[in-house]
């Protein structure tokens, strides 16, 4: 997003978790390390911030990813009846 002027918009970790990006620290170094999210920029000390059309283009990417992977929970044999564990019920076997 850019404003009226040309200047381009930039993005706090504030801004990120408005966007629902709540993940730590950490993760966000290796996802830009990775190159899996837009590159920080080191505004004074250690405050950063982030290119907000960077951002919002990352975003879009991941719902068009989203978009083309097909939902598949129905289909998933985790979906049948489990117990607090993640395995199948006991079914009492006669002896």
């Amino acid at each position: 997003m850019k404003i009226e002027d040309g200047r381009k918009t930039l993005a706090t970790r504030d801004d990120l978790k408005r966007f629902g990006i709540h993940v730590s620290r950490t993760t966000l170094l290796r996802w830009e390390a990775r190159g899996r999210f837009p590159r920080r920029i080191r505004m004074a000390g250690t405050s950063v911030a982030w290119f907000m059309s960077e951002i919002e283009d990352w975003l879009a990417e991941r719902d068009a990813e989203r978009a083309r992977t097909p939902n598949t929970d129905r289909q998933h044999p985790t979906n049948q009846q489990t117990s607090h564990a993640g395995f199948p019920p006991r079914v009492a076997m006669p002896i």
